[in-house]
């Protein structure tokens, strides 16, 4: 199969800021505007999620390029399905894994893809409207409109991320697929490339996850103390 996709071409810078300023002007809104604007705002990013994922897998059955390895077993789905219930339900502790897996690792997917080809392909839409709407959701649910994760939320959400991983450890071993790129690297190029080979790629991860989960426990820690100063 021919490889259409170029990493930073037109398509793909200006998709990136595309997503950039709808992610800017989502957060903005869910600041500013009115409870009925904010809640409609929640419930668009929902609906558009749960679109997005069904489209995808509605076409691949159609068009007959579904994978087994587009099961939703990857950390971008994980933080797509806290994102979801974060929005609907307004919980800080879903928005924190949303936070954390969407900024660690579904970022990364947006700027270095997986893909083989480029617009206007379904595949290409899908995945980044997917991948850019797992994004802006946390730091709209965050940043806009104050559904901060409590204290300790990186460490519960690297809990998560490792069971999760280990379910998926095992049905790579079983079915033969490489979700997570817990089996292998991944083909296309992409920051693996700097991690040594496999097995001892996983172990590099694991220190990179915690490190940047504390990180990205930073600015949530100080948004909290600044709601706990506006309150009182």
């Amino acid at each position: 199969m021919t490889n259409d996709f170029t990493l930073f071409g037109p398509a793909h810078l200006q998709t990136l800021g595309l997503l950039a300023l709808v992610g800017v002007a989502a957060v903005l809104t869910a600041r500013r505007a009115g409870d009925e604007t904010r809640r409609r705002l929640r419930l668009g990013l929902a609906f558009a999620l749960v679109a997005c994922h069904l489209t995808e897998y509605t076409v691949a059955l159609w068009q007959g390029w579904y994978r087994i390895q587009m099961l939703p077993l990857e950390m971008c789905d994980l933080a797509a399905a806290f994102g979801i219930y974060a929005l609907l339900a307004r919980d800080p502790r879903a928005a924190g894994p949303a936070w954390f897996f969407a900024l660690s690792g579904t970022l990364p997917a947006l700027i270095t893809p997986e893909l083989n080809v480029t617009f206007p392909h379904v595949r290409f839409v899908v995945y980044f409207l997917e991948h850019g709407l797992t994004v802006i959701t946390p730091l709209v649910l965050v940043i806009g409109l104050g559904i901060v994760p409590p204290a300790g939320a990186w460490f519960r959400a690297a809990l998560v991320l490792n069971a999760f991983a280990a379910f998926n450890g095992v049905l790579n071993v079983t079915l033969g697929t490489n979700f997570m790129y817990l089996s292998h690297k991944p083909y296309g190029p992409t920051p693996y490339d700097w991690f040594p080979p496999w097995p001892a790629y996983i172990g590099v991860l694991e220190v990179l996850v915690l490190v940047l989960f504390r990180l990205l426990q930073v600015p949530l820690s100080a948004l909290d103390r600044g709601r706990i100063v506006d309150e009182s």
